[in-house]
C-alpha cells in the first residue's frame, strides 16, 4: 500500500516553517475534507449536539501558506472548504475576522470562506 492509499482521500499540506529548511519534510492531512472523521467533524458534531441558536466564528486565515508568521501551509482552495463545512450546521452565523498577515491574499482567503459558506447554505 502506498502512502496515499494509507491516508485516504484527503489532501496533504507541507508545513514549511516548522523546522529549518533542509532538516525535515513535515506534512499534515486536511481532515476537514473527509466528511465523516477528523477533528473538524468532531468539533462540528459537538456544536450541533449542543444545539446553539447561533454561531460566532473567530475567522483567522493565518493558516495560509503565504502568511509570514504561520507554520501552516493551506492554499487558497482550502478556505472555501472550511466555509462549506461551517454552513452544514445551518445556523445563523457571524464571522469575526481576527488573523491573517499575508496582506495581498487576506481578502481572497476571507472571501473564500464566506463564498464557500454562502454556496452551501
Amino acid at each position: 500500500m502506498d502512502i496515499l492509499q494509507a491516508i485516504g482521500n484527503t489532501s496533504l499540506v507541507q508545513l514549511r516553517k516548522v523546522v529549518p529548511p533542509g532538516r525535515a519534510d513535515i506534512f499534515v492531512k486536511l481532515e476537514w475534507e473527509n466528511p465523516t472523521v477528523g477533528p473538524a467533524q468532531v468539533a462540528l458534531d459537538a456544536v450541533a449536539s449542543y444545539g446553539p441558536d447561533a454561531l460566532v466564528v473567530s475567522l483567522g486565515v493565518d493558516t495560509y501558506v503565504g502568511d509570514p508568521i504561520s507554520a501552516f501551509a493551506l492554499e487558497g482552495e482550502h478556505f472555501p472548504l472550511m466555509g462549506r463545512r461551517l454552513a452544514q450546521l445551518r445556523l445563523p452565523t457571524v464571522f469575526v475576522q481576527e488573523g491573517g498577515y499575508a496582506v495581498e491574499d487576506l481578502g481572497l482567503n476571507v472571501a473564500g470562506v464566506l463564498g464557500g459558506f454562502e454556496a452551501a447554505r
